[in-house]
């Protein structure tokens, strides 16, 4: 049975990292509609759509202080400054960028919100980063806290000197990511720790 929640927990990560752009349809044109916690959804790079506007983010799950972010809180954590970076999609295309930005790592958001890990050797979690439209990114907390992709993961609230708006206010980017795009989303909603059973 544990192979078989491992498995499930790969399958997940994939589906994160599997599509970077998709044509939207009429489900994904309505908010409300439920999408499966399996199912990754995409849009079109960049399309303003009033009803996924998203204004706070909820940080949830296995964690022992759930929250909810919002551009005023992200600015009073440990805000970085990030250098010039692209949106590159699985096929190799560039869909966006920026030449500077400003976010907090993922890495401290969920150090915030403490991790309900049963000890030092506890490490057997995925985050879950949601969009409004059902677009998700998966990270396992190895890769995030071990590795060196967590270094580069961050919740942004600004580009080029600019605050976010048709992206809603907070958007999550992996820059270390050798294709960004993937795991690039926009309309953050939730940030969402789950344990590997």
């Amino acid at each position: 049975m544990k192979h078989l929640n491992f498995f499930t927990f790969v399958a997940l990560l994939s589906l994160g990292i599997t599509n970077c752009k998709q044509t939207n349809n009429s489900q994904e044109n309505n908010p409300s509609t439920t999408q499966s916690a399996t199912a990754t959804t995409t849009r079109e790079a960049e399309v303003p759509a009033e009803g996924y506007l998203s204004t706070n983010v909820q940080v949830k799950g296995e964690v022992e202080n759930p929250f909810t972010i919002t551009v005023n809180s992200l600015q009073r954590l440990d805000v970085k400054s990030l250098k010039s970076f692209d949106v590159v999609c699985q096929t190799g295309v560039t869909t966006s960028g920026a030449q500077q930005a400003k976010g907090v790592l993922l890495t401290d958001i969920l150090e915030k919100a403490v991790i309900k890990k049963e000890g030092h050797k506890d490490r057997n979690f995925y985050i879950v980063v949601r969009a409004t439209d059902g677009y998700m990114a998966t990270f396992s907390w190895i890769e995030l806290f071990i590795n060196n992709t967590g270094k580069g993961v961050y919740l942004i609230y600004e580009k080029d000197s600019k605050p976010l708006e048709e992206t809603g206010e907070m958007e999550l980017i992996s820059n270390n990511d050798e294709k960004t795009g993937p795991r690039h989303v926009s309309w953050v909603k939730s940030i969402e720790v789950y344990r590997v059973k």
